[in-house]
């Protein structure tokens, strides 16, 4: 799923910028990316606090008796 949102916007990015660059102009357009990167950012926290919260622990490794 990671990869496929990747390679989306490795191939849908530039041309969506450069259609609104030439519909308005390219300052307005480099703010598409920067409004991304800050919700990226400000949903990240809790996105992976909820994935810590809601995951079940790993079992914990019992050590085998010594064999003699």
């Amino acid at each position: 799923m990671v990869t496929a949102f990747g390679y989306s916007g490795l191939l849908l990015g530039p041309a969506v910028l450069g259609y609104v660059a030439e519909a308005s102009s390219l300052p307005i357009a480099l703010i598409i990316p920067a409004v991304l990167a800050a919700v990226v950012t400000l949903a990240g926290a809790p996105a992976i606090r909820s994935l810590v919260q809601h995951s079940t622990p790993a079992p914990a490794l019992v050590p085998e008796p010594a064999r003699d």
